[in-house]
């Protein structure tokens, strides 16, 4: 799993839900718990969902908001089964909120820790990196890492982090309870792993604070945009590596 470049582009229906407030992101979880009747969104428990956590946020009428909520769906059903992943789009909204990195992260950890056990497990880790990549990567039309790169990376944090907290765990006897006790790794150590790994962080630069740089681009002069932009001709190799891609893999065209 490669580092990102840049800053991610998305669409024009996706703008309306950049850098919501660390209370808006709790909302949208918790009607997620009220409202949907399982992991797998229809559009009307997507509409729903974002109506009652955002809509008196946004200040925006129902109309609008079903209307951006409706290419927003569309975007993340990729496979056209009428459905929407939950986690990828709690996940996807969390990274491009106005949290935190540390919010962020610590967001993910909680609502990845599906027995409330205040630890992942390495499937849980997996998942979590999967469903959160996989939603992020269908808002920016951007190829995701390999299933294999993931878990790679993923497994040898888990390990790293388990190995570190035995130690910590010695119960001064020169023994390793940790096998009787520790089925995952706990919320300090996940953080520190995310926080530790430049490819993570990576992608969470990438997706973060995105109103604020669209500002900023639109105030540079038109000279001065091409020439930080790079809009000029590039053979293909050239392109690879200048835009804002995963281990040069090209971005998908809209």
């Amino acid at each position: 799993m490669g580092q990102t470049l840049g800053r991610a582009p998305l669409p024009q229906g996706c703008k309306r839900f950049l850098n919501l407030p660390r209370s808006c992101v709790y909302d949208l979880w918790e009607a997620f718990n009220d409202i949907a009747e399982g992991f797998g969104l229809t559009i009307e428990e997507f509409q729903e969902i974002l109506k009652s956590a955002l809509m008196e946020y946004l200040g925006v009428t129902e109309r609008v908001l079903n209307t951006d909520t409706e290419k927003v769906f569309r975007i993340f059903d990729d496979d056209e089964n009428n459905l929407v992943d939950s986690l990828e789009f709690l996940s996807s909204f969390a990274l491009l909120s106005g949290m935190t990195p540390e919010e962020k992260i610590a967001f993910i950890f909680a609502m990845y820790d599906f027995d409330e056990s205040s630890v992942l497990t390495l499937d849980e880790m997996i998942l979590a990196f999967r469903s959160t990549l996989s939603g992020l990567s269908k808002l920016s039309r951007v190829d995701p890492p390999t299933e294999a790169d993931v878990e790679a990376i993923v497994v040898q944090g888990y390990e790293l982090s388990r190995k570190m907290d035995s130690h910590r765990r010695n119960d001064g006897r020169g023994e390793d309870t940790t096998g009787l006790s520790y089925l995952g790794i706990e919320k300090e150590a996940f953080m520190k792993f995310c926080l530790d790994t430049p490819e993570i962080m990576s992608w969470i630069e990438y997706f973060d604070d995105l109103e604020e740089y669209e500002k900023e681009l639109t105030q540079l002069p038109k000279r001065q945009k091409q020439k930080d932009l790079g809009y000029f001709e590039r053979n293909e190799t050239q392109s690879a590596y200048m835009n804002p891609t995963i281990c040069g893999i090209r971005r998908l065209k809209w």
